[in-house]
């Protein structure tokens, strides 16, 4: 027969205890939310189908709208695109003008301005529809960057080192962009002028120089550098 210690059962009956009073694990409840309902019309003119394209694809990658087929509580959206200029409004559900403008450039442009200051009149947020991306890619067989508009549109290569390019930063007016390359055996950062596709190499202390990020305002960059033996964080202008 196995006899239990009463130091033993002490420690049971006082785990038993601290088990019973210990709170019941948190439910974290996820729910999808929803943005303003818009419900964007066919739009009108040489360039109407475009636009109309243009215009349900960046409500539904805004983040603060919902796109809509039809719905009492929703905001209608109607214009004519010529391809030079984009005349739009929206209208809430009692015909009210909640926002009308028209816009001068190409399709593109204008339908992705629109979106954005829609988003800006119902919520009180910035659009993202005119943002950037840049990323990284190995369709040639090196690491290269490449930049295009957030949705996908406008793909540029705009590395061809044939090395290892990575860690790209663009700025905060989306004119330069900053990344880590390996021309040099050693990870050096280089910065790219988006207008002319001129590059220099603007760190290249000896070891690694890698991870640029743009300050708020453009005017610096935080980066790794290994120049004094450990990798540290520096900020150069």
């Amino acid at each position: 027969m196995i006899r239990s210690s009463p130091i033993l059962l002490v420690y049971l009956g006082l785990m038993t205890s601290l088990y019973a009073q210990s709170p019941p694990s948190p439910v974290i409840t996820v729910r999808k939310g929803t943005g303003v309902m818009v419900n964007v019309k066919d739009i009108s003119g040489s360039a109407g189908p475009q636009a109309t394209n243009i215009l349900k694809t960046d409500i539904q990658l805004s983040g603060a709208l919902t796109l809509s087929s039809g719905g009492a509580d929703e905001i209608a959206v109607t214009g004519n695109s010529s391809g030079n200029s984009l005349e739009a409004q929206a209208k809430d559900n009692t015909g009210g003008i909640v926002l009308q403008k028209v816009y001068s450039g190409e399709t593109r442009h204008t339908a992705h301005q629109f979106i954005n200051d829609l988003v800006e009149t119902l919520t009180g947020q910035k659009g993202i529809a005119l943002s950037k991306i840049a990323f990284v890619a190995n369709r040639t067989g090196h690491k290269e960057i490449y930049n295009s508009d957030y949705d996908g549109f406008g793909l540029v290569q705009l590395t061809h080192d044939g090395a290892i390019s990575v860690s790209p930063a663009l700025s905060p007016n989306g004119r330069k962009l900053a990344y880590t390359g390996y021309q040099s055996g050693y990870a050096d950062i280089y910065l790219v002028d988006l207008a002319t596709g001129a590059r220099s190499r603007i760190v290249k202390f000896p070891g690694t120089n890698s991870g640029a990020a743009f300050s708020p305002d453009g005017s610096r960059l935080a980066c790794t550098m290994s120049k004094d033996g450990n990798p540290e964080i520096y900020i150069v202008g």
